[in-house]
């Protein structure tokens, strides 16, 4: 068994893999979360494993983590406890103290008064005196039930409002989830729901695409005090003052304005000020030059990207996918719960997120000639096992392609040519290659050689003729060893000399190639059954919905 690329922590299989004895994770003290928190011995000669996956190594650091975040509110509720006591036993010792001082002089006073003021024995005073005390008892006790009445209602409202990150699910109201993914989870067996319009809303008519949406707008419409220039309804006076100024008073009121550098049209000055702040706030990454508009996402992306901070990790359900943010998680689920509902302006394309679409549109604006890219994925099907690469196979050709959806993309462009040259009408895949191709017709050769003044039409020629003035000599024989130039050369020569004893053979027919491309070729050419192409007709424009024709046709 091949341990070097197996994971010691979760036994699967991973190429990459990081050793638990690296210089980060000893930076990290990965190897004592091993043995104090797992309680494992893991050493560097015991014969097992080494390695770990990124995904085991981050599950670690989370649960210390999270053991130390138990263990700090352990000790809070410590001092916690602590510190009450000392109070109550302090407040005690303070009412000792003033039952005291409260005593001593009431004793000399009434003593003093016997003595010297016989006069307040008489009747008289001392019905004046009782009805005095009777009046501030009775006014004692009015402003005692004013009080109670007044702090009854309140508190049963503030129990009963809708409280900030409680994870509830407002369109069925459960109670609260253990997490926001979780709720997110929750939400998308909602989506029967979606469009949802808004019947509680009055003076403006409300329409929610989204399940998340319609969770925060059922969430917002639980609270007890409404504005009274829209619909929106808020925890207590002082949010819905702060919403009015924002939103009703001054530059935050509606008023749409647009933005002189790229178009975009905010709904009021405000607005168009914090969206100004994408434009002049560029900080670059010291490390990779990437640019950001916000200074957390800047730090954010330091943290994770370059100091390998661990981060929280969110998996999806349905295929499995991690992302590191609850935001990118939402954004995630959307391709799974809801189609393309945001529609460019300017082109047929759809897109998942309101982000993307505007990203898309920085394109338009930037180049105007600018043509939308065709939807690929009715043309190829798409295979997954856990552990494994994704295997793309295309629908046309049965080719197939792992790792990557842009070398399935770019095959699919040879099934589809659609550059044509006006010349001899043979078509492409993108201009480059009719701009290459048009040389043929003008004759220009304009890729010269600056050793031995010889032209070429194409500079893939050109590169292929210098190796020879270089000596560049980087294809060996496998069974001699000889140099030579060009990869036809050394096929040559092992036809000629080596050919009899080439390890390259077909089983059915015997015959004998230089190479294993060669032998797939031949495989796929004369031996595998034919493969019958399915009829898809041209992809369309990403976001197009095909029409009720064709759709019958497929169906049929």
């Amino acid at each position: 068994m091949n341990f070097s690329i197996i994971c010691r922590m979760c036994s699967e299989q991973n190429i990459k893999l990081k050793s638990i004895f690296s210089s980060d994770y000893v930076e990290q003290n990965l190897l004592n979360i091993i043995t104090d928190i797992l309680q494992l011995s893991v050493s560097a000669n015991d014969e097992l494993p080494s390695g770990i996956c990124a995904q085991c190594a981050s599950q670690l650091f989370d649960l210390q983590k999270t053991i130390q975040k138990f263990r700090r509110n352990e000790q809070i509720l410590r001092d916690r406890i602590l510190d009450h006591t000392i109070r109550n036993s302090e407040e005690v010792e303070r009412n000792q103290e003033l039952v005291l001082l409260k005593q001593e002089p009431y004793d000399i006073e009434n003593s003093l008064e016997i003595e010297t003021n016989p006069v307040e024995d008489l009747p008289a005073n001392k019905e004046i005196k009782d009805q005095e005390n009777t009046d501030t008892r009775k006014e004692r006790k009015k402003q005692n039930e004013n009080q109670s009445h007044l702090a009854k209602p309140r508190t049963t409202s503030i129990t009963s409002r809708p409280k900030q990150n409680d994870n509830k699910c407002y369109i069925c109201k459960s109670e609260s989830m253990v997490s926001g993914k979780a709720l997110l989870d929750h939400l998308a067996t909602h989506t029967d729901l979606i469009p949802y319009t808004c019947s509680e809303c009055e003076m403006e008519k409300i329409i929610l695409m989204t399940v998340r949406s319609l969770n925060l707008h059922k969430k917002m419409h639980a609270q007890p005090v409404k504005c009274k220039y829209c619909d929106r309804r808020y925890s207590d006076e002082r949010a819905r003052e702060g919403h009015v100024k924002t939103f009703h008073l001054g530059e935050g009121a509606p008023c749409p304005s647009a933005c002189e550098q790229c178009g975009i049209v905010c709904s009021s000055a405000a607005a168009l000020k914090r969206h100004l702040r994408d434009h002049k706030n560029n900080l670059k990454c010291d490390q990779c030059d990437e640019i950001f508009h916000r200074r957390y996402k800047l730090k954010e992306h330091v943290a994770r990207v370059h100091e390998n901070q661990p981060t929280d990790i969110f998996e999806c359900n349905v295929c499995h996918r991690v992302v590191h943010s609850l935001g990118s998680y939402n954004a995630h689920l959307k391709m799974h719960i809801s189609g393309k509902t945001y529609q460019c302006e300017l082109c047929p394309m759809k897109f998942h997120t309101a982000g993307n679409m505007r990203l898309h549109k920085k394109i338009h604006i930037d180049n105007p000639n600018y043509k939308p890219h065709r939807d690929w994925s009715g043309h190829y099907t798409v295979h997954h096992e856990p552990g494994q690469d994704k295997i793309f196979s295309c629908k046309l050709c049965g080719k197939t392609f792992t790792k990557s959806i842009i070398r399935i993309s770019n095959h699919l462009k040879l099934h589809f040519k659609e550059i044509e040259c006006d010349q001899c009408q043979r078509k492409f895949v993108n201009e480059s290659q009719l701009k290459a191709h048009y040389a043929v017709h003008t004759g220009i050769r304009q890729h010269k050689c600056g050793y031995c003044a010889k032209d070429f039409m194409h500079k893939s020629n050109l590169r292929q003729h210098l190796k020879l003035h270089r000596n560049e000599q980087n294809y060996a024989c496998e069974f001699c060893g000889k140099l030579f130039t060009y990869r036809e050369n050394m096929k040559t020569h092992i036809r000629i000399h080596h050919l009899q004893e080439s390890p390259y053979a077909c089983d059915p027919c015997s015959m004998k190639f230089v190479d294993d491309a060669s032998l797939s070729r031949h495989m796929t050419a004369c031996h595998a059954e034919p493969y019958q192409p399915a009829d898809l007709g041209p992809p369309p424009i990403m976001g197009v919905i095909e029409s009720t024709n064709h759709a019958a046709k497929n169906e049929s």
